[in-house]
C-alpha cells in the first residue's frame, strides 16, 4: 500500500488578478483534484495606480509579502512531501521570496526540493530570488519582465513537451 503524500498548493494572486480568475481558479481546482491542501493568499490594501510606478510596485510587494507571511505563519513546509506555489504577476515575486526563505541556504533543505512554482506573467523582480523547479508563462516582449531579462529568461529555460512541461533548474539570472 502506497503512503499518501501530504501535498500543499499555495495560490499567490496578482493585484488585480484575484484567485477566482481563470488561471488561478483552474490551478486551484486541479490541485484539489490531485489531493493538494490549498491555501489562497488574499492580500488587501494596495496603493492606487501601481502600474508603471516603481515605488508603488515595491510598496505593493511588501504589503503582499507581509500579509502572505502572516497567512502562512503556522505552516511548516518541511511537513509536506510536495509543495506547489502558483503565482500571478506580483504574486510570483511573493512566492519566489517565500520559497527562497523556506529553502534557506542549506542545499539539502527539504523545503528546497519540495517547492515547485508555476509563474503566470512573472515580473522582473521575481528573478531576484533563486528559482528551483518551475514553469513560467510570459510573452517574448512582456513589459513587466523587461526585454533584457525576458531574453535571458527564455534562453535559460529549456521547455520540452513530454507528458508534462519541465524546466531546467537555475539560480539567478
Amino acid at each position: 500500500m502506497e503512503k499518501e503524500l501530504h501535498k500543499l498548493a499555495v495560490i499567490f494572486p496578482g493585484i488585480g488578478y484575484t484567485a477566482d480568475k481563470p488561471l488561478l481558479y483552474f490551478g486551484r481546482r486541479i490541485a484539489v483534484e490531485y489531493g493538494y491542501e490549498v491555501r489562497i493568499m488574499d492580500y488587501k490594501g494596495f496603493p492606487p495606480k501601481v502600474k508603471g510606478d516603481r515605488n508603488r510596485m515595491e510598496e505593493s510587494f511588501f504589503i503582499a509579502l507581509r500579509q502572505a507571511e502572516e497567512m502562512l505563519a503556522g505552516v511548516d513546509f518541511t511537513e509536506y512531501d510536495d509543495i506547489v506555489f502558483i503565482g500571478k504577476s506580483i504574486g510570483t515575486i511573493v512566492a519566489a521570496k517565500i520559497a527562497a526563505d523556506a529553502a534557506g541556504t542549506a542545499p539539502e533543505s527539504p523545503a528546497k526540493t519540495r517547492i515547485r512554482q508555476v509563474l503566470y506573467t512573472p515580473l522582473e523582480d521575481t528573478f531576484r530570488f533563486p528559482i528551483g523547479e518551475a514553469i513560467a508563462f510570459t510573452g517574448d516582449d512582456d513589459p513587466w519582465v523587461g526585454s533584457a531579462k525576458s531574453g535571458a529568461f527564455h534562453a535559460a529555460w529549456s521547455l520540452t513537451r513530454t507528458t508534462r512541461w519541465r524546466a531546467r533548474t537555475f539560480s539567478r539570472i
